[in-house]
């Protein structure tokens, strides 16, 4: 098989579960999400800690997305309507890559919609009112521009918790949320 991707669109893609070890070659161009894929993926699922996704087209691995249960600490200025409970469940997008081959075309974007679309699946089931990521200080715009917004009570703790343990607090993720209650995806 060639190591370029024949031309695709949206229509190409073929969701699968992990169930094995990832196939070779996958490259998003971030060291931390492609070492997850091939050291974690497939040992975090087979743990039952999380499960990835894959998305596939035309037989290349293109992009995965990495699920996960969490909760998220909301302060009184943060809680929506009705929300009593400090801390709230949430679907969390653990990891999210998409292949340097086929990035620009709306596949980063279409994993997020899965997430969300999943998560609002589950909440019937289950109470799940957030999709909650930690989101790489680049990448906090583009994260914003799909409708999540910084979590002030959970991101204040990560910074008291990194200056007590001598780490920079400038340079941890952004912890983000998503209200699945929102009519804006």
């Amino acid at each position: 098989m060639s190591s370029d991707p024949p031309s695709w669109n949206l229509y190409d893609v073929e969701a699968r579960v992990i169930a094995g070890q990832p196939p070779a070659g996958f490259d998003c161009g971030r060291d931390a999400q492609n070492e997850f894929l091939y050291r974690r993926a497939w040992r975090d699922a087979k743990a039952g800690v999380s499960v990835t996704h894959f998305f596939i087209v035309r037989g290349f691995l293109a992009a995965y997305v990495t699920l996960m249960m969490d909760r998220i600490a909301l302060g009184p200025e943060e809680k929506p309507k009705g929300v009593s409970w400090r801390l709230v469940p949430a679907l969390k997008i653990a990891q999210l890559a998409t292949d340097l081959r086929f990035a620009g075309h709306g596949l980063g974007r279409t994993l997020v919609s899965f997430a969300i679309e999943y998560a609002r699946g589950i909440r019937t089931g289950i109470g799940c009112r957030f999709v909650t990521l930690e989101a790489e200080p680049d990448l906090v715009g583009w994260y914003g521009s799909l409708g999540f917004e910084s979590s002030v009570e959970e991101q204040a703790a990560r910074r008291a918790h990194a200056v007590a343990t001598g780490r920079d607090p400038d340079a941890l993720p952004v912890t983000m949320r998503f209200d699945l209650r929102s009519v804006r995806d």
